[in-house]
């Protein structure tokens, strides 16, 4: 589906974040635009826009900008240790979701 990749500072470091499977005719940002806290950045999109998914939000950081604006998102268990080095935590951000 449509993504959304956010760059941000965060204690120091710069992180990207993923925003996955939004609809796209809620997207309408452009690469380079600025937001500010409370800006409604997109939506979730229906099961047409995200590959018949269940509508959901995929959310992941990454320590490196995208390439072609996607990251890898789910791993082999074997590749557990080179992903942890890549993307961190999303509760660094978005504090306990559970």
């Amino acid at each position: 589906g449509t993504t959304l990749v956010t760059e941000h500072q965060v204690g120091g470091l710069r992180l990207y974040a993923l925003h996955g499977h939004l609809s796209r005719a809620a997207l309408r940002w452009q690469v380079g635009q600025e937001f500010k806290a409370g800006d409604v950045l997109g939506a979730v999109g229906d099961r047409s826009d995200n590959g018949g998914w269940v509508p959901h939000l995929h959310f992941q950081l990454a320590y490196e900008p995208p390439v072609n604006g996607d990251y890898t998102g789910v791993v082999a268990a074997s590749d557990f240790a080179w992903a942890r080095l890549r993307f961190p935590d999303p509760r660094l951000v978005l504090g306990e979701i559970y």
